[in-house]
C-alpha cells in the first residue's frame, strides 16, 4: 500500500483494487509483532509440491502476515475450511503469493531423511 502525507496509515482500503495483491504497512504488526496482530495481505495461492494440501491455487486471497524473517519471505497464516495452514509470502514477478510449508509426512515426491526434511 502506497502511502502519501496527509494520508491516515489506518485507513486498510485506500488505494486497494480488488484484483491486484497487496501488503499492509509493517505498522500494522506491532505492538506484538506477530501474525495474530492484524497485518493482512491480498496474495496469489502458489502451490507446494512438497506438500499435497489442496487449495484454491492460483485464486487472490487474504492472509493474516507477520514480520519479514528473511529478505525474500514473510511468514503468513491462511484459514481454509476451518483449518490453518501455515506457509510464507514471497514475491514473484512483482505478484506477492502465498505457499504453504512443505509437509514431510505426507510429501509424495521425495523420502524423509533423518532430519524430518523434503530433499
Amino acid at each position: 500500500m502506497l502511502l502519501h502525507a496527509g494520508m491516515n496509515t489506518t485507513d486498510r482500503n485506500a488505494n486497494r483494487k480488488p484484483e491486484t495483491t497487496w501488503l499492509d504497512p509493517e505498522d500494522f504488526a506491532y505492538p506484538s509483532g506477530g501474525v495474530y496482530a492484524g497485518r493482512r495481505a491480498r496474495v496469489i495461492l502458489r502451490a507446494n509440491p512438497h506438500n499435497p494440501i489442496v487449495l484454491p491455487y492460483g485464486t487472490l486471497r487474504t492472509v493474516r502476515v507477520g514480520i519479514p524473517d528473511t529478505f525474500f519471505t514473510i511468514p503468513a497464516r491462511y484459514r481454509f475450511k476451518g483449518r490453518m495452514i501455515v506457509g510464507y509470502v514471497s514475491s514473484n514477478d512483482g505478484a506477492l503469493t502465498f505457499t504453504p510449508e512443505a509437509n514431510p509426512e505426507a510429501c509424495t515426491n521425495c523420502v524423509p531423511k533423518e532430519t524430518g526434511r523434503c530433499t
